[in-house]
Order: structure tokens, then sequence, then C-alpha cells
């Protein structure tokens, strides 16, 4: 997988260093990610790095999907963006 860069979008969540990078994943990675993004919202960093070497993404791509789709749920729960701040 590499990491193109894109304009940035209006609500698009924000990942220090890696906003203008789209990820191109696969239908199969990005719904692996999604099932376990709804059974654990904070995921662990070894745990991360194992569902990214299952699915064939670097820790990095796999990092940059979880911290972005968190933001976006936080949004969407009427929370700030960023962990940690109301």
């Amino acid at each position: 997988m590499s990491l193109k860069p894109i304009e940035p979008q209006p609500h698009q969540p924000i990942v220090q260093g890696y906003d203008n990078y789209l990820l191109q994943l696969t239908p199969l990675q990005e719904a692996t990610l999604e099932e376990e993004f709804a059974r654990t919202k904070s995921i662990h960093e070894a745990d991360l790095a194992i569902l990214a070497a299952e699915i064939g993404l670097d820790e990095t791509e796999a990092q940059i999907w979880y911290t972005r789709r968190l933001a976006m749920w936080r949004h969407q729960q009427g929370l700030s963006d960023n962990f940690g701040t109301l």
C-alpha cells in the first residue's frame, strides 16, 4: 500500500503529519478494520500491529485509518475530534 497526497476536505478527520494522504484499501481490508472498530474504539498498539499484518497493511497505515475513523466517530457522537477534549 502506498500513501497518495489528496486535497484536504472539510470535516475530514486529521492525523497529524498524515492529513493529506489517502489510504488505498481493498474492500476486505476496510471491512476488517470496520469490524474491529465496531468491537473496540480504543485498540492497543500491539493488537493494531497484528491486525495490520493480518490484512496486509503496515502499522502506520492501520494507525492512520484507525485515528481518522475514531475522529469521525467522535464527531458523529458530538464530541471533539481530538481524544481527551470535549
